[in-house]
């Protein structure tokens, strides 16, 4: 099963009253107004595929993919993304995730 099938049923998107109380908690416990996530990646280190080149090698000097994360105020995941090759950057990941998102 691929992210498209599981993130729905697992990860679902929050509704619109869900978007305004995270931000709201961000308010109230960090003190960000109008925020509704924190975002971060990290690489897993993986044993590169044949013939993938340097896609998986990372800045580190290891092969990985991308995990990137969005949390809410209480820790607990918004949206997660895995695969990506590590060469990309953090930056990199999120424009690709959501310049397909646009294109959906």
């Amino acid at each position: 099963m691929n992210q498209e099938v599981l993130q729905p049923v697992y990860l679902a998107a929050p509704k619109e009253v869900k978007w305004k109380q995270i931000a709201s908690e961000f308010s109230k416990q960090w003190h960000m107004p109008n925020c509704i996530g924190g975002m971060d990646g990290k690489h897993i280190a993986i044993k590169a595929p044949n013939d993938s080149g340097s896609a998986y090698f990372n800045y580190k000097k290891h092969h990985s993919i991308g995990l990137f994360a969005v949390c809410h105020a209480n820790y607990m995941f918004t949206h997660v993304n895995i695969g990506s090759y590590g060469s990309q950057s953090d930056g990199g990941i999120l424009r690709v995730y959501i310049w397909t998102k646009f294109e959906k």
